[in-house]
């Protein structure tokens, strides 16, 4: 059993209805693309940070990967959303690329890529160039939130708010084709994580 998108950014209405089919047995998982700076403050973990050599950055992204490969093998999940919804004034966000080329890589080694599906509800994906590299890097979805937020705030249009996010859905579809006609690539499957950025 397989869900089949028509496109790889999505609307909100999609996007409602992929977490809305947990009901016919495609469960998911929602993992946070944030943490804190006060996260392990305390003198043992600031010190087991200098041994190891890890920063906070690199601890949760290590904990992403485990929380997903968790979600894999314990709850059976078809696919996995990371999510900056959490982000803000304490909260800081890890750039959507890193983490899903961090968890593209992690599933492959783990040998649970082709279980689960990637879903990036980003924050920091609003053009061409950045559906282009999470779709190259791994993502099979995006859901650019805070894209759409803005949309509702442009002025002096009279399209409605729909009619906004299906003309800039509808752009960056052919934008992505036309990214991926440059390389010589005919079909997103040959396109998604083959890494050919440099």
């Amino acid at each position: 059993r397989r869900i089949f998108l028509d496109t790889p950014v999505l609307c909100p209405r999609r996007f409602n209805a992929l977490l809305e089919l947990e009901r016919q047995g495609f469960m998911h998982a929602v993992i946070d693309m944030t943490y804190t700076l006060t996260e392990g403050s305390s003198r043992a973990r600031q010190a087991d940070r200098a041994i190891s050599k890890k920063s906070l950055l690199r601890e949760r992204l290590d904990q992403i990967c485990k929380e997903a490969e968790a979600a894999v093998l314990g709850d059976r999940v078809a696919f996995v959303v990371l999510t900056h919804r959490r982000a803000g004034e304490d909260r800081v966000p890890i750039n959507s690329l890193l983490a899903v080329g961090a968890l593209h890589q992690h599933l492959i080694m783990a040998k649970l890529r082709t279980r689960v599906s990637i879903i990036v509800e980003g924050a920091d994906a609003f053009e061409v160039h950045h559906f282009c590299t999470l779709l190259g890097f791994g993502a099979d979805a995006i859901f650019p939130y805070l894209c759409y937020l803005s949309l509702l705030r442009v002025r002096n249009c009279e399209l409605s708010l729909k009619e906004r996010i299906e003309n800039f859905r509808h752009a960056n579809d052919f934008a992505i084709l036309k990214v991926m006609s440059k390389m010589g690539i005919s079909c997103l499957q040959s396109y998604k994580g083959a890494q050919l950025f440099q």
